[in-house]
This record gives structure tokens, C-alpha cells and sequence, in this order.
């Protein structure tokens, strides 16, 4: 989770996006990594995070 929360940051802040709205994304985030990988977590299992502006 650390990768795609560091990630996320470090994309939007090189993209100019603000503080508040950086840090909502994190937070997102987080929670959508850790609930694709709570149900059935699996040693050496893989994720992946796409981010798109809208």
C-alpha cells in the first residue's frame, strides 16, 4: 500500500494539484488498495493502480 499511496503523492504534486486535494487521493487510495487485497490475501499477489484526470 505504501507504493501506491507514495506513488499517487508524488504523481499529483508533479502535476500541481493541491495539498487538500493530494492528500483526499491518498487517502482513496488506500482504502481501494486495502479493499481489493483484504478479501484474499495472497502471498506474493500483485495489484495494480491507474490513475486518470477527468
Amino acid at each position: 500500500m505504501r507504493t501506491a499511496r507514495s506513488g499517487v503523492r508524488e504523481l499529483l504534486l508533479a502535476r500541481g494539484v493541491g495539498d487538500e486535494a493530494c492528500d483526499n487521493a491518498v487517502v482513496v487510495t488506500s482504502e481501494l488498495v486495502t479493499n481489493a487485497l483484504t478479501p484474499r490475501p495472497v502471498t506474493g499477489s500483485c495489484a495494480g493502480c491507474t490513475c486518470r484526470r477527468t
